[in-house]
This record gives structure tokens, sequence and C-alpha cells, in this order.
């Protein structure tokens, strides 16, 4: 399933006591001693999920870049017709929330593809 890493110095481990999966609602955790190695297999195995704003997996690049997947106009290397406008063009996340950039994004590639097909005149006020 997974190898266990050698700790090189202890975790410290703060949780809310009302979440601990020790509750009714997850009841998978209670046959295992808490915070024991099959309690945390356990946990990554059921009870792990993305806390944050997934944004970098189709990194906006310059050609010669070999992390890049996406052009600076959002066109993806390799395949024809085929753009990303989402927050996964972004080389690194941003320290706030990733809603606003998006938006940029979505905003900039309706412009790039209007350009393309010389549709300014039909541009939303």
């Amino acid at each position: 399933m997974y190898e266990k890493p050698q700790l090189r110095r202890p975790i410290i481990v703060t949780l809310n006591p009302c979440n601990l999966p020790h509750d009714s609602k997850q009841p998978f955790f209670r046959h295992h001693k808490l915070f024991s190695d099959a309690y945390f297999a356990c946990t990554i195995q059921y009870n792990s999920l993305q806390w944050y704003h997934d944004a970098g997996t189709a990194r906006m690049g310059p050609p010669d870049d070999d992390l890049a997947v996406v052009d600076p106009t959002l066109r993806v290397y390799g395949i024809a017709g085929l753009r990303v406008a989402d927050c996964s063009i972004m080389p690194e996340v941003t320290s706030g929330n990733t809603a606003a950039p998006a938006m940029m994004i979505g905003e900039k590639a309706a412009d790039l593809i209007k350009r393309k097909y010389r549709l300014a005149e039909y541009r939303s006020v």
C-alpha cells in the first residue's frame, strides 16, 4: 500500500476533538488505536482530500521551458485548437483566493479568441 518514511524529528499534531475521525460520522477509524500506523494508513486511504485551490498543473511558459504545457496565448503545445483557460496555467499558486485570477484568465482567453476570429466588435459591456 505505502512505505512508511522514517521521521527525523517528531511531528506535533493539534486536532480539534470534535473533528477527530473517531466520531460517529466516520466509524471505519474506530478499530484503530489513535495515532498508530494503522490509524494513519486508514486516514490517508479514506480521508484524504484537497483543501486548497489547484493551480499550476498546466503551466504557461515559453516553448523552451520543459515544464510548460501552455503558450502565452493559452494554447496547449502540440494540440491544435485546444486552449486552457483556468488557474492551472499559473506557474505558481497565488497567495490569495484564486477566484479573481480565474476570472481574469477567462476574460483574457475570451479576448484572444475574439481577436483570432476578428470578433472584437462584439465586446461585452
